[in-house]
């Protein structure tokens, strides 16, 4: 399941984030980055939740549209590995 969301839509008391400011497990958020292909230009969710969960990590692809793992497949595929790697 994919949740996008502008930084500014979060609501942590909204019960479809449950317990997100206590998680500890590790997570991983990728995201389209700023530029001419990308759909828009606010801060993402995986922005906040970067910040906010202690085992969190966010790779921002620029110059990338909706598609990121499709269009930039090889550089996904290898922060995804190196997200697994270091669990």
């Amino acid at each position: 399941m994919t949740i996008e969301l502008a930084a500014d839509q979060i609501n942590l008391s909204d019960p479809a984030f449950g317990d997100c400011p206590s998680m500890t497990c590790p997570c991983a958020f990728a995201r389209a980055g700023s530029g001419p292909r990308s759909r828009r230009e606010t801060t993402s969710a995986g922005h906040y939740f970067a910040k906010h969960l202690p085992n969190a990590r966010l790779h921002v692809f620029p110059e990338t549209g909706h598609w990121l793992q499709i269009e930039r497949g090889q550089e996904f595929a290898a922060a995804v590995r190196s997200f697994l790697a270091q669990r």
